[in-house]
């Protein structure tokens, strides 16, 4: 071990924020990958998370009905 495991973490290391890949892609010359990242993360949690919910308040059904009021729809 040297002298990096005995020192504290610093700088960037200790603020690290959550990381997330959100749309990866092949493309010809290689892959190409987008990230959130910090507040973006939680902000794209936030709102994924809220959508199922204003979707059955919308549809005034319970949550595990959702799926079959989606289908009635189409």
């Amino acid at each position: 071990m040297g002298a990096y495991a005995r020192e504290p973490m610093r700088g960037a290391l200790r603020k690290a924020r959550p990381v997330k890949a959100v749309k990866p892609e092949r493309r010809e010359n290689g892959n190409r990958i987008d990230f959130l990242g910090g507040w973006r993360v939680l902000s794209d949690y936030r709102k994924k998370r809220s959508l199922p919910l204003e979707s059955t308040k919308s549809l005034s059904v319970d949550k595990a009905m959702l799926p079959e009021a989606v289908q009635e729809l189409g």
